[in-house]
């Protein structure tokens, strides 16, 4: 998933249409929804065997890792910043397809312990990918990335026409 890079940005690049959709990321309720089915099934083993979580796997096997983002308009732009940790840049990339900017990436597990007998791990690896609507009007070439210290933030100017305002209509009885 290695991007162009010009002068420390990453390439936002636009899709062809022939592409698969955008998948959604897994929602914050479904994640819970996981987690929480993981411990039911973590209790009920620890109340048949109370030494089975220090000589089991892992607490938390394969739970998809999605980073968090803050979404904002500031100076008229949409601004978009992820938080990546441990994501090299080479494993970021950016698309906008049909009006939807979606980041993804891959983060890398290191395993340099071989014969460590772990009590919790806790830290994800995997592939992740968010997603996110844009205005109508939107400028796709304008748009600019940048990525430092684990950091990624996305500007997409705004139109200049904007929307009318949101008039309230009143209901007669």
């Amino acid at each position: 998933m290695a991007d162009k890079e010009t002068n420390g940005a990453v390439a936002v690049a636009n899709r062809a249409p022939e592409k698969a959709p955008v998948r959604p990321p897994m929602g914050v309720f479904d994640q819970m929804e996981r987690e929480f089915a993981e411990m039911r099934r973590r209790m009920a083993t620890v109340f048949r065997h109370p030494a089975a979580p220090f000589y089991g796997p892992a607490m938390l096997p394969e739970v998809n890792w999605a980073p968090t983002v803050d979404a904002y308009e500031q100076d008229g732009a949409l601004v978009v910043k992820a938080e990546l940790p441990g994501v090299k840049q080479e494993n970021v990339s950016i698309a906008i397809e049909r009006g939807i900017l979606t980041i993804e990436g891959d983060r890398s597990e290191e395993k340099e312990t071989k014969e460590a007998r772990y009590y919790a791990s806790e830290r994800f690896s995997g592939t992740f990918t968010r997603s996110f609507t844009l205005p109508d009007g939107v400028d796709t070439a304008a748009i600019t990335a940048t990525y430092k210290d684990g950091l990624l933030e996305v500007r997409v100017p705004l139109p200049k026409a904007r929307r009318a305002e949101a008039v309230k209509v009143p209901i007669q009885t």
